[in-house]
């Protein structure tokens, strides 16, 4: 039965809801971390009749989120996320007739590097496109009449976010102060924001007033490869192309920056217990470069002046010469945003559930008006569940320099390269077009957006840990727009989210229960002899019967030293001509970075065996370099060669099984790990996520596509403040290959470490690892999809025997435990020609209870 009053459930009730209010920035006020996941994917875009070799958009995304009392009044909140997408992205819109998405095709199958957007076609008299089509047998030409309007497909290579958050807040009652700040970083772009905030509550805090004022701003850093400029006119933008601080003297580099102020007011009124009134504005003032650098605006210049041609065949209309060119997008570098919402939330205590009801309208100096509306049922289940579908409306205008292309009544200009000396010859000229900005971008179109969804939530311990899963489904189209008048189908797309969290609540979980002070301090705390190495899997004493351990577990590696050749360091002369026998390289890796996300779940049924769960996401950055007198093979596209970064991320291999206790003497223990690796990572990652493109270098898949086996053997023991400890771990794969044709090799490390118990709340740890990784066997299938750039695209140059010592600091943090560790490489002998380690990082957080 529930055993809080009345007037406690329905501020409950209206105090989850408000969380989700856009206005209303509650401030927790108890102890608790949350772990997230999510993953977004979108639907192929209509292509009308092809299929593109390009995969669809996705984001991989987690997230931790940490609050804390620093004092009686002091709060500090900090968050991380990190996001790696991949994938195709429309970076124009141009008439079908003209084929832009053609390129060279395998079969129906796009497979051109680039899209076709540049050409010479025609129009009609109504400045429709028109293109000819020469029938086999037949001396007539056919004219088929297209006038319908598709997006030009290219990829987004796979790019990786990392963004910080922390917010301080001090609590004076009556009132409050927040001062927050954040960065956000990517490969071509750096944000970053400081924000203040103010909190004042009337009448017995039954209404709220909350003001913020932020600051943002960004650099852009947009690299424009060598395929980008081959189409893309950048005359407008040349003053911010950077053509000689660019390590490949094939791209040009975008560099400007952006400033964002943004002042926001909003009030929230508790009518009863029962019903909480909430709304506020927004203004934002963003000056700067407000474009994306990826996109263009197609233009078909035709001078329909002349006399135009019917090439003499009956029952063709008269047509004219039109010329097809792609400029960069250029939008005002001045926006003014302003934004209403007001939200409803109320409490429906009969049926044990919750209703909010939201909207909010904004406008901008861009002529782009939107309205969302939101709806929200609550429903509270007995046994600590929870059940939320949600439904959303979206609808917004055009911008007013919204084309998805343009059609000039005029032939392309051209000008003297130098007006000084003709010779020099001329070049194309748009400074005297009569559009000052224009852009296809379909976020800027005139369309509606649906999405339904619905969340699930279970309490477990009186609501000391959180677990929640959702699901949504998410539809854009320009039928949908309310009013009517929205952009045509071929901007339509669809796609879903999926999304899971743990929270836990840390004071909730060791608050005495009732007059049982045993129960407050009976939790998995590990104290000196339990100090292990943060980077160790299974290091510590199974739990005992009862108890549940979450934690978090963030690994770093970089290999950026010598090549080496075993255990002997090479020149570029040697990875030239004998890494990739019987070929020459083209290219080494100049650098690489793993970083691994991993989160731990645990509960023991019993004291001799403990459960686990641990799912993981990775993300690997490589950048690469030629090597002088090398070969070149095209660029990126090709696997690999030439100055180039590569990125991937996304879902690990989970592991899962358990421990099982072998014997527990007290001063020494030991037990044996059972673990399974389920392939729930990505092992056939292609270059820009290309479906006939060439295989990313194996060391940047993100799973090994075989189910594998982990078993461990740990052995624990203590005397006084010194702990100690044995590991024998291995990853056995159980299939010989995957569905790409290759498998990874074996992997067999032991591991001896020692700690030590400084204080009752810090200690140290030191430990000698050694690990034999076996190299690939097979190879990426079929073959025409392997290329091979550089030392990194072959199985043999991989794996090998590895010797380190690590050193790391354990601290209890937050009723838990904070670890850290740093690996240092004593030796590596390696397989082939690789790139020697520089070193791993190991940080981790863990708390049972």
């Amino acid at each position: 039965m529930e055993s809080r009053p009345p007037e406690r459930r329905a501020l409950d009730a209206l105090t989850a809801v408000a969380l989700a209010l856009p206005g209303l920035a509650v401030q927790a006020d108890e102890a608790r971390v949350e772990l997230s996941v999510g993953h977004y994917e979108e639907s192929q875009r209509e292509l009308y009749g092809q299929r593109s070799e390009y995969q669809p958009i996705s984001v991989d995304s987690q997230a931790v989120n940490v609050d804390t009392r620093l004092r009686d009044r002091l709060t500090l909140h900090f968050s991380y996320a990190q996001d790696t997408w991949s994938g195709a992205t429309p970076i124009a819109s141009a008439p079908l007739a003209y084929g832009p998405n053609q390129g060279s095709a395998v079969g129906d199958v796009l497979a051109g590097a680039s899209p076709l957007l540049n050409g010479n076609y025609f129009v009609d008299a109504h400045g429709q496109a028109r293109a000819f089509t020469l029938q086999p047998g037949s001396a007539g030409i056919a004219l088929p009449v297209e006038l319908r309007t598709v997006h030009v497909m290219s990829y987004a290579s796979p790019e990786t976010r990392r963004a910080g958050d922390f917010s301080l807040a001090y609590d004076g009652g009556v009132w409050a102060a927040t001062l927050a700040g954040g960065l956000s970083v990517e490969e071509d772009y750096l944000s970053s924001y400081v924000a203040l905030g103010a909190r004042m509550d009337f009448q017995q805090k039954r209404t709220t007033l909350e003001l913020t004022l932020r600051r943002a701003q960004a650099d852009i850093n947009a690299k424009l490869d060598q395929d980008a400029r081959s189409y893309f006119d950048t005359t407008a933008y040349r003053a911010h192309l950077d053509f000689e601080n660019t390590r490949d003297t094939h791209t040009a580099t975008l560099r400007d920056n952006r400033e964002d102020w943004t002042l926001a007011a909003n009030l929230a009124r508790v009518l009863n217990r029962h019903l909480l009134l909430a709304g506020g504005f927004e203004y934002t003032r963003s000056t700067g470069y407000q474009g994306n650098p990826y996109k263009v605006t197609e233009f078909v210049f035709a001078d329909m002046r002349g006399a135009g041609t019917d090439f003499g065949l009956p029952g063709v209309p008269l047509l004219y010469d039109a010329n097809a060119r792609s400029l960069m997008e250029q939008r005002p570098d001045i926006r003014n945003q302003f934004t209403l919402h007001t939200e409803v939330a109320w409490d429906l205590e009969r049926l044990n559930a919750a209703l909010h009801l939201g909207y909010r309208y904004s406008h901008d100096d861009w002529d782009l008006s939107a309205h969302t509306f939101d709806l929200e049922w609550i429903q509270r289940l007995p046994q600590g569940w929870q059940v939320a579908p949600r439904l959303r409306y979206y609808t917004q205008g055009r911008a007013d320099f919204y084309h998805p292309w343009l059609l000039v009544g005029e032939g392309i200009h051209y000008v003297d390269i130098d007006p000084a000396d003709p010779s020099l010859g001329f070049r194309e000229d748009y400074a005297w077009l009569p559009y000052k900005y224009f852009s296809s971008d379909h976020r800027l179109s005139a369309y509606g957006a649906l999405s339904g969804g619905v969340g699930v939530v279970r309490e477990f311990a009186d609501g000391a840990v959180r677990l929640e899963a959702g699901a949504e489904y998410y539809v854009h189209a320009g039928r949908l727009k309310l009013g009517g008048g929205g952009e045509r189908a071929f901007a339509d797309f669809d796609g879903y989210l999926l999304n899971g969290s743990i929270a836990l609540n840390l004071e909730r979980a060791f608050a005495p229960k009732g007059n049982d002070e045993a129960s407050h301090a009976h939790h998995h705390e590990p104290s000196a002899h339990g100090l292990a190495p943060a980077g160790l899997d299974h290091a510590h004493r199974p739990l005992r019967a009862g108890e549940f351990m979450a934690g978090y577990r963030y690994g770093y590696a970089q290999w950026s030293g010598d090549f080496l050749h075993g255990t002997h360091a090479v020149d570029n002369n040697a990875m030239l001509n004998q890494a990739c026998t019987p070929a020459q390289c083209a290219s080494v890796t100049r650098e690489m970075s793993m970083n691994m996300h991993m989160l731990d779940l645990m509960y023991a049924p019993t004291d001799w065996l403990t459960l686990a769960i641990m799912p993981q996401l990775m993300d690997m950055r490589m950048a690469l370099s030629n090597i002088p007198g090398a070969p070149q093979t095209g660029g990126h596209h090709h696997g690999g060669s030439g100055d180039d970064t590569h990125v991937t991320g996304g879902l690990g291999d989970t592991e899962f099984g358990a421990l099982v206790k072998l014997y527990d003497a007290g001063l020494r223990s030991a037990h044996v790990g059972l673990m399974l690796r389920a392939p729930s990572g990505d092992y056939a990652i292609r270059h820009g996520n290309v479906r006939l493109g060439p295989f990313m270098h194996y060391d940047m898949q993100t799973g090994s596509g075989t189910w594998d086996l982990a078993p461990s053997l740990t052995w624990l023991g203590h005397w006084q403040a010194w702990s100690f400890g044995a590991q024998s771990a291995a990853v056995v794969r159980l299939e010989g290959a995957n569905g790409a044709g290759y498998g990874l090799g074996h992997r067999f490390e032991t591991s001896l470490w020692s700690g030590y118990a400084l204080t009752d709340w810090l200690g140290v740890t030191l430990r000698a690892t050694h690990t034999f990784q076996g190299r690939v066997r097979g190879h990426f299938k079929p073959a025409v999809f392997a290329a091979v750039s550089g030392p990194m695209d072959l199985p043999d140059n991989s794996g090998g025997r590895y010797f380190d010592i690590g050193a790391g600091l354990s601290a209890k943090v937050l009723q838990g435990r904070l670890s850290v560790e740093w690996l240092a490489p004593v030796s590596d002998d390696v397989n082939g020609f690789q790139r020697e380690r520089a070193g791993t990082l190991f940080a981790g957080w863990q708390v049972g209870f």
